[in-house]
């Protein structure tokens, strides 16, 4: 958006005295609302293709299997493309946004406006398709490669070296 953007919508508060009804610029949850979509949609992408990869697997067709590997990077790619983006954005905001922002986009809280309802509801879509896909891409990958596989050691939550204290 041009600078127009940066004003608030009417009857949207801003910074007002209220820290606990604090909103986020309608703008700017659209416009991180779109990023959630555009997520969503590279995801859906990678689950087509991770399904493609375990019917491949059933069938044992390895040259399937390797080509269909390599066709998925391109949406990984540009999923983390736009989660970077997402980020950047994140970081232009202040802290009371970004915790805000990250409470809709965790489902920890409910929606104050009919903004942070749209981005609540896309970003729950787009947590929800990941799992699908990480779980998708977990049981494939246990089944091929057993103990040799990313997952083997359990979610990267359980393992020690995930651990930050």
């Amino acid at each position: 958006g041009g600078d127009a953007g940066c004003l608030p919508h009417r009857g949207e508060k801003v910074l007002g005295a209220e820290r606990i009804g604090l909103t986020i610029r309608g703008n700017e949850l659209m416009d991180q609302a779109v990023l959630e979509r555009k997520k969503y949609n590279y995801l859906n992408e990678v689950l087509d293709l991770t399904e493609q990869i375990g019917q491949a697997a059933d069938r044992n067709d390895q040259v399937a299997m390797r080509m269909l590997v390599a066709m998925r990077q391109d949406p990984i790619l540009s999923l983390a493309e736009v989660d970077d983006t997402a980020k950047t954005r994140l970081e232009g905001l202040d802290r009371e946004e970004r915790e805000r922002l990250e409470e809709l986009r965790s489902g920890a809280d409910q929606a104050r406006n009919d903004a942070e309802r749209t981005f609540l509801e896309q970003s729950g879509r787009t947590r929800r398709l990941l799992e699908r896909v990480v779980e998708l891409d977990r049981r494939i990958s246990l089944r091929m490669a057993g103990d040799h596989s990313f997952y083997h050691a359990g979610p990267p939550s359980r393992r020690p070296e995930a651990e930050e204290h």
